[in-house]
């Protein structure tokens, strides 16, 4: 997920570049790679290829069992209800039983103040 969140030039990927080794990030354990071939398979039977490899090859399914593994929340501003072909990860996330929130909802969960 670092990866994808550095490759970009905006605000985000500058503050997250220096903080990689800062408790941001964690490396999969085999835990989390189980939780995450347990998404990879069921998405594999559930969608189109092209779907598939759109999923597979991004961060969303890591993020997912990540949240899945340690009974933590996937946050997104991402929604299920759009109607495009991209596998969403609030469907996913319900899918698998896995909290999920938009970051809205996280800032307020913790309480961040904003202005």
């Amino acid at each position: 997920m670092y990866d994808e969140l550095i490759d970009g030039t905006d605000d985000l990927a500058a503050w997250f570049k220096p903080r990689r080794e800062k408790g941001l990030c964690h490396h999969a354990d085999q835990a989390v790679q189980q939780c995450f071939s347990t998404i990879a398979n069921h998405v594999a039977t559930k969608f189109k290829p092209h779907q598939v490899s759109e999923f597979l090859v991004g961060a969303d399914g890591w993020l997912i069992a990540h949240a899945m593994n340690g009974d933590g929340i996937a946050v997104t501003q991402e929604s299920d209800r759009s109607h495009n072909s991209k596998i969403k990860i609030p469907t996913i996330c319900k899918i698998f039983g896995v909290p999920c929130m938009n970051t809205y909802d996280m800032l307020g969960a913790l309480g961040a103040r904003l202005g």
